[in-house]
């Protein structure tokens, strides 16, 4: 599913877990990564997830919503 999707939110990822390592493979393919903002999520963030606060609601861009070339 994550192939064909626009971006994937994972709520967290161990540290050199498998999820982790999806993580890195979508983000070497150029989709948006979404996580939960918070230390345990540093690995992800430093990937480059876009951190999310939970209390905030969630908006997300125009340019998500538009279809790839």
């Amino acid at each position: 599913m994550a192939g064909i999707s626009d971006a994937v939110f994972v709520a967290h990822a161990a540290p050199a877990s498998k999820t982790e390592a999806f993580c890195r493979r979508l983000r070497l393919l150029g989709k948006p990564l979404f996580t939960l903002s918070g230390p345990e999520n540093s690995a992800l963030l430093a990937l480059g997830a876009v951190p999310i606060d939970p209390a905030c609601p969630l908006v997300f861009s125009p340019s998500l919503s538009q279809k790839r070339a």
